[in-house]
């Protein structure tokens, strides 16, 4: 399921332990450490965002829904 939300993304953002970055796309550094910061403060080692062309922002389902505001606020400051 990953792979075809990350196909028909215009941005895919990978969350690994530690690090966040771009799969598809590109993000300045600055949101990507802002995001790696709140989700290893909650305990996020791993998942996936992705941003289709008209602006929608979706959550791997490793992300708790409680972030997920927090998260867009986050990527749309950048």
């Amino acid at each position: 399921m990953k792979w075809i939300s990350r196909a028909l993304s215009a941005l895919a953002i990978e969350i690994g332990p530690g690090s966040t970055r771009c799969l598809k796309g590109k993000m300045p550094s600055h949101v990507l450490t802002d995001l790696s910061m709140l989700l290893s403060q909650n305990g996020i080692s791993a998942g996936e965002i992705w941003l289709d062309g008209t602006g929608r922002i979706r959550f791997s389902r490793e992300i708790p829904t409680h972030l997920h505001q927090r998260l867009r606020n986050i990527i749309v400051s950048g």
